[in-house]
């Protein structure tokens, strides 16, 4: 018997399809669901030991069944996304070298709104967020600690969000004129706008309260957007995935941070994205969610390694809208929160709630104490450094399993003095 290349071809994937599940890998047609969706879109993980192989996948269902495919990773995990029918993502499912098909989630709807706006601040007006985090008692003093020296200095933030304004005055420098705060970035959103975009609403607001010149907490930092969204649009998984890929490959240093104000359904995947980037040497920071209830119940806030952030108000009781739990690593001001708007002003009459605005004042708190500390701490210590300096304040119900930890940078005092932290804590 003759065989042509193309029956050949057919036996010898078999034989390999065979032999894989022979040892544990078999596809089961099973697809992971989600209420809020990109229609017809899935995210595809391999197993682990087919790496590299993620393009030749992607290629084969698309030569077969159709479909465009969009993103291929590596970083992240061995995976990809591809518009396709249902059918299509059933075949894949059950490829033997296919661990997961997931149907592309949104993000929850109540996490991803846009600030209120409100006057424009008088000069020297310093936000509760900043006065509540340098000192260890209420009530506020109206001050708010500046060091010329540790500032965050030398670190860049990795903004996951809808872009930045870039031309607001909260990301000119103190420096002086010429002082560049928002850094190139990488736009997964799709609609051509790139990074530096006049409705970035939301990611404007949240790179302001890590590195804003009036509102943030570290003004000699930087940020780099990586924009996941259209404006006013809700961020896919895969563009997510796409985000964490990116900083993979793209980050410089020992230790980087990165701040997710977006908080997602639970997925396997969006979590094992979240690992590899931590394990790759990044300090991720992200928002605990809006849903009054518990911050296990989302990605990748629920990961281990995660720094996750609740919001506290003025009084120091977690904020009813805020998502809580045993998850939470710290709470940081998020109620009624003073923050940059796109116009190019700050807003001083603040009606900015979220857990969105009280990740990014850790992230900022993160740059502090990496530049204070010598650049020296991994992921792991720095996490553990803003943990062991939180301050035990929180007004917490008996019945909440949140721990009682509020975000301070209240050891470099209101006076500003130099301030050496301890030696890299154990991992």
């Amino acid at each position: 018997m003759i065989l042509f290349p193309e029956a050949m071809n057919r036996i010898l994937l078999g034989c390999v399809f065979a032999f894989v599940c022979s040892i544990g890998y078999c596809g089961d047609g099973a697809i992971v669901a989600h209420v809020d969706k990109v229609q017809d879109s899935y995210v595809v993980k391999l197993y682990d030991s087919f790496v590299g192989s993620a393009d030749a996948v992607a290629d084969q269902y698309h030569a077969s069944h159709g479909g465009v495919k969009k993103q291929v990773w590596h970083g992240a995990f061995e995976g990809f996304s591809m518009d396709m029918t249902a059918a299509a993502a059933a075949a894949v499912s059950s490829d033997a070298r296919v661990e997961n098909v997931e149907e592309d989630a949104l993000a929850t709807p109540s996490d991803w709104s846009c600030p209120q706006e409100h006057a424009r601040c008088a000069d020297g007006w310093i936000p509760w967020q900043l006065d509540r985090i340098d000192q260890y008692n209420l009530p506020l003093n109206v001050k708010y600690w500046r060091n010329g020296q540790q500032q965050g200095s030398g670190i860049d933030i990795y903004v996951i969000d809808d872009g930045i304004s870039a031309s607001n005055y909260e990301f000119t420098s103190a420096r002086g004129a010429g002082v560049i705060r928002v850094l190139p970035g990488v736009d997964f959103a799709g609609d051509g706008l790139g990074t530096n975009v006049s409705c970035s609403f939301h990611g404007t607001a949240v790179a302001s309260a890590a590195i804003g010149r009036t509102v943030g907490v570290a003004r000699d930092a930087k940020v780099i957007p990586v924009r996941v969204s259209k404006c006013n649009s809700s961020p896919s998984e895969s563009n997510l995935i796409s985000a964490f890929n990116w900083i993979i490959d793209n980050h410089w240093g020992t230790t980087a941070i990165a701040n997710l104000s977006i908080t997602m359904p639970t997925s396997s995947n969006i979590d094992r994205a979240a690992t590899s980037l931590i394990n790759d040497g990044v300090l991720l920071v992200a928002a605990a969610g809006n849903a009054g209830g518990d911050a296990c119940n989302s990605s990748p806030g629920r990961v281990a390694g995660v720094l996750t952030v609740a919001a506290s108000t003025k009084t120091d009781t977690r904020a009813s809208f805020s998502n809580g739990g045993t998850c939470v690593a710290l709470f940081a001001p998020g109620q009624a929160v003073g923050l940059a708007r796109v116009q190019g002003d700050v807003d001083c009459n603040p009606g900015n709630n979220g857990t969105s605005f009280a990740a990014p004042l850790v992230a900022g708190a993160a740059a502090v104490f990496l530049n204070a500390g010598g650049y020296r701490y991994s992921p792991a210590q720095l996490r553990t450094l803003l943990i062991n300096e939180a301050n035990p304040v929180m007004k917490l119900s008996t019945s909440d399993t949140s721990p009682n930890r509020l975000l301070s940078v209240s050891v470099f005092g209101d006076c500003g003095l130099l301030y050496t932290p301890p030696t890299p804590p154990a991992q």
